[in-house]
């Protein structure tokens, strides 16, 4: 519990700090960020990764964002699992809204 607790904090900070950021597209990978690691229930099956490795990949393509954007320099390339993570993001989401749709008939 107390992990979770420590990933609400740095996703309520990531989401704060983002608002300080002048360039739209590194607004937007910082949010999308932040639904990587609040993700749905079912997102880490989907995704067949842990918590940690989930947040470690997030970390490792969100840092080069904000340095490159930083310097001024161009945005790096995606990382590939980034991807991989979206799509388990859509997927849990879209199962997720099957699941609670059942009920809002």
């Amino acid at each position: 519990m107390l992990s979770n607790d420590k990933v609400i904090e740095i996703c309520t900070n990531i989401e704060f700090d983002r608002l300080y950021i002048d360039d739209c597209n590194l607004q937007n990978h910082a949010l999308e960020a932040i639904q990587l690691l609040r993700p749905f229930g079912g997102f880490h099956e989907c995704a067949n990764a842990s918590p940690i490795q989930v947040a470690r990949d997030v970390v490792k393509w969100l840092r080069p964002l904000i340095q490159a954007h930083i310097k001024n320099e161009p945005l790096p390339a995606e990382p590939e699992v980034i991807d991989t993570y979206r799509q388990a993001h859509n997927e849990a989401k879209a199962r997720w809204d099957r699941f609670w749709g059942q009920y809002d008939r």
